[in-house]
């Protein structure tokens, strides 16, 4: 089909640049926009299916026909990027930013190519230029706040109160200005939902809402539309169901959270209904859902509904979740047989192994510890795994085991730098808490920003 579509482009693109000869370049502005239209389709087809000769081609007639008003340089810019030459790129916008300093679109191009080179700082002014240039189009105001949100995203805990502002800002403009996009509205619930979760959750309940009336759209269309439209339709269904499990499962977390922390009871018991309507629409939609059957299942401990958990669990057959049912009600018995007849069944995958490693920990089953722990790094032999044995071997008191392996872990990995903390953990179980104190203190002053 894109095949199709790029050769029904290059038709299209032909007849309108037969159209638009040189006498008609000033009386015909119609034609001039159907050869942009035509070049600007073509393209984004060219870059999709990575014809980098047809695009190169397109490139060369926007800089024949100046498309773009900048000799070609937009559409030449945005080949550079799609194969990955953005150092190539970055110097084309530049030039074409020369030649129209006020041109919101190439800031925009700019400050993604400067994201892709790591120059965050001036990706950052690029996209506010952008937006300030042109503050009401609705593109550059969604990837404004895509821009921001992830810089506080990487700022983590030392982001600011006004950058946080500043995000939410940039969100709620966007929203406003692409109404119509409710993946963005999504994003914009998931980033107030700390500081306002009710009104969040009503947010997700008008996205189930127009998630669901599109779904009914797409049923009636599937029902009547022509044979070659079929295949596109039942994409649209697809994706239409992923979002609606999607967001039912978000609704249903977040307000079975909420729910919790309410200490009306009307309230409580309202928002405790709105979570189980969404689990039962995403159950509903796909029943054998394994994030469904877990927030499911939290939903119904929550409630203080443990046997409804564990029917639900033990009815969907998927006993992964099910020992992870009976490991977090303190059923560790329970858990450890699930657990081991997954393990007699010929599941020894890192889920299973580390299951029986926690309960083992429970139980303070030293033996097993040894053994499913020594499974663990054969199945996968990583710092981690090499961490967790560590440490399940001071929890149950495998004190010589556990000074054998830091040993070992040291020689290994010697710039790990949370030696120290299980250094400082091996000598309180040995007794030397003042040697142990002083390691800690070193860790602290060497790792700040460490919050263990």
């Amino acid at each position: 089909q894109l095949k199709k579509a790029i050769e029904l482009g290059t038709s299209a693109m032909r007849s309108a640049s037969q159209s638009y000869s040189s006498q008609q370049r000033i009386s015909e502005g119609s034609a001039l926009e159907q050869v942009k239209l035509a070049a600007s389709y073509l393209f984004d087809l060219a870059l999709l299916t990575k014809d980098w000769n047809l695009a190169e081609q397109i490139t060369e007639t926007t800089r024949r026909e100046n498309l773009d008003n900048c000799q070609g340089r937009v559409f030449a810019t945005r080949l550079a990027m799609a194969e990955g030459k953005f150092e190539d790129a970055l110097s084309k916008i530049d030039e074409c930013l020369k030649q129209r300093p006020v041109f919101s679109y190439a800031y925009m191009l700019r400050s993604d190519i400067n994201a892709s080179l790591g120059n965050e700082h001036a990706s950052m002014e690029d996209i506010r230029k952008a937006a300030s240039l042109n503050p009401l189009n609705g593109i550059i105001a969604k990837v404004s706040a895509n821009v921001l949100y992830r810089r506080n995203q990487k700022l983590g805990d030392t982001v600011s109160s006004a950058q946080v502002d500043e995000v939410r800002t940039a969100l709620e403009r966007a929203v406003a200005l692409n109404p119509g996009d409710l993946a963005l509205r999504s994003r914009y619930a998931e980033y107030i939902a700390p500081t306002e979760p009710l009104r969040a959750v009503a947010i997700r309940q008008y996205l189930q809402r127009e998630l669901d009336a599109r779904c009914s759209m797409l049923d009636a269309r599937q029902e009547t539309d022509i044979e070659n439209q079929e295949r596109k339709i039942s994409n649209a269904r697809i994706e239409n169901r992923e979002s609606r499990i999607e967001n039912a499962l978000l609704l249903g977390q977040l307000a079975t959270e909420v729910a919790v922390k309410e200490t009306n009871p009307q309230q409580k018991e309202a928002l405790f209904g709105v979570a189980a309507s969404a689990f039962e629409q995403a159950k509903k939609i796909n029943p054998r859902d394994k994030r469904m059957l877990y927030y499911y299942a939290q939903y119904f401990r929550a409630r203080g509904q443990d046997e409804k958990a564990q029917t639900l669990l033990a009815e969907s057959q998927e006993q992964k979740l099910l020992w992870d049912h009976y490991f977090q009600q303190g059923q560790y018995n329970d858990a450890g047989k699930v657990l081991e007849q997954l393990y007699k069944d010929g599941t020894k995958d890192g889920t299973v192994l580390r299951g029986l490693l926690l309960v083992a920990e429970k139980t303070i089953d030293r033996e097993a510890v040894k053994k499913y722990s020594k499974e663990l790094i054969a199945f996968d032999d990583t710092v981690e795994h090499n961490l967790v044995q560590i440490e399940a071997f001071l929890r149950v008191g495998l004190i010589k085991e556990a000074e054998y392996k830091l040993q070992s872990f040291k020689e290994k990995y010697p710039n790990e730098h949370r030696i120290l903390l299980l250094q400082a953990w091996l000598l309180m179980r040995q007794g030397q808490l003042e040697k142990a104190l002083e390691l800690t203190n070193r860790n602290l002053q060497t790792n700040q920003n460490n919050p263990a």
